[in-house]
């Protein structure tokens, strides 16, 4: 019987599923996966130049990172948890005569996600330390009060529409004439998502059942 049940699952039909972007991108296709077990694909992870799905080739030099949180009528549902600046770009961007500005900020949204964001800021010509201090102080607070009062969702449009960016731009050539200012890469935190994901297992299983039907701890562990 074990024999027959292992054959059986062996030849279960497997299906393609359709892998879409979150709604900030018009939901567009990521790509596809072959599985018999739609449910394996939650978790996976999927890395995609911007380029190709914006079709903007100024965006070619970034990459978003997107996770599968959601299947639904043979579509696997994603959610952005990364961005990143490709370093070859920036490198090539970084002259003598330049001074080069870096900062790491953490900011939580108004729905809690936290996460770190990573500035790069590169000057006309080159400036002193004061100057650069001035620089990220100013970068870092402006980023903080604006971040914390967004929903990570428009957070996400404001990133990837450049919003964010040119707001940041405006506010410190202020300061000193600029050549560049991007947000070269965002990171979840992780245990800031592992988190959320809990306390949403933990509310669900409370509205389902009693408190005292709920079953033990270690039946919620996720595998990494």
């Amino acid at each position: 019987m074990a024999v027959e049940k292992q054959t059986s699952a062996r030849l279960k039909k497997k299906e393609w599923y359709l892998i879409v972007a979150p709604p900030v991108l018009n939901e567009a296709p990521l790509g596809e996966s072959l599985v018999a077990e739609p449910q394996s694909l939650i978790g996976r992870t999927i890395r995609i130049n911007l380029m190709t799905i914006t079709n903007d080739i100024k965006k070619q030099n970034i990459n978003v990172q997107f996770k599968i949180d959601a299947i639904k009528e043979r579509h696997a549902h994603t959610s952005i948890i990364g961005y990143e600046i490709l370093p070859s770009s920036i490198r090539r961007l970084v002259r003598r005569g330049k001074s080069r500005v870096d900062d790491v900020v953490k900011i939580t949204t108004k729905d809690g996600k936290k996460m770190r964001v990573k500035i790069f800021i590169l000057t006309q010509s080159t400036i002193n330390a004061a100057l650069a201090t001035s620089l990220r102080a100013v970068a870092r607070q402006h980023l903080s009060s604006t971040i914390s009062k967004m929903s990570y969702d428009m957070f996400c449009s404001n990133l990837i529409g450049h919003k964010l960016q040119n707001e940041l731009w405006d506010r410190l050539k202020k300061i000193y004439p600029l050549r560049s200012c991007e947000i070269r890469k965002v990171e979840l935190e992780k245990e800031a998502h592992h988190a959320l994901k809990e306390k949403l297992k933990i509310k669900e299983a409370t509205s389902e059942q009693p408190v005292e039907e709920q079953p033990p701890a270690e039946v919620a562990v996720e595998n990494p």
